[in-house]
């Protein structure tokens, strides 16, 4: 079972493929610094034992999802150095 991804600084460039909402038992998903861009590639309320969520320095697009700002696991989320729109509520 896989509960951390770290795959930050691997000039990795592109989306971030859907399949990885299939690794439900993620705690810690490092991303930042790449090259990637699309949507925020996850949902918190699909992954229910986030508890570090790095996106940051990358050319992610959009909203951030809600389920972000209600997930009570969730301790710490890095977005800054996007392309991110909209309101935080």
């Amino acid at each position: 079972m896989v509960t951390a991804l770290n795959l930050a600084w691997r000039n990795l460039a592109g989306a971030v493929p859907d399949s990885i909402r299939n690794l439900t038992a993620l705690e810690v998903v490092l991303l930042g610094s790449n090259k990637l861009t699309g949507p925020v590639p996850l949902d918190a309320h699909m992954l229910p034992y986030l508890t570090e969520v790095d996106l940051s320095n990358n050319s992610f697009w959009g909203t951030v999802p809600a389920s972000f700002f209600t997930q009570p696991t969730l301790l710490r989320l890095c977005l800054n150095m996007n392309r991110l729109s909209g309101a935080i509520e």
